[in-house]
């Protein structure tokens, strides 16, 4: 699978509302947690593509989880991830 941004909304069932959201591939949580040296040369190379993704993309994504889940039937508080494909 290719690595692309992905944005992790956070959205209240109960509230009907994003609370916020955050780069699935943040770079200091994740760097840290790979070990394949391959792995770490793609993420690395890919790190500044996927954050201006993330920043380009967050509110467009806030907004289509605000949208999308309005007629969901949950309660509690839950996350969305969302898959940019470019």
């Amino acid at each position: 699978m290719p690595l692309r941004t992905e944005i992790r909304v956070f959205y209240d069932f109960d509230k009907r509302e994003v609370l916020y959201s955050a780069n699935y591939w943040d770079y200091d949580y994740c760097r840290s947690n790979i070990r394949a040296r391959a792995d770490q040369i793609i993420f690395d190379a890919l790190k500044d593509e996927i954050l201006t993704g993330y920043e380009k993309y967050r509110k467009q994504a806030e907004d289509a989880v605000a949208k999308a889940m309005r007629g969901v039937n949950m309660t509690g508080k839950w996350s969305i991830d969302l898959l940019l494909e470019e």
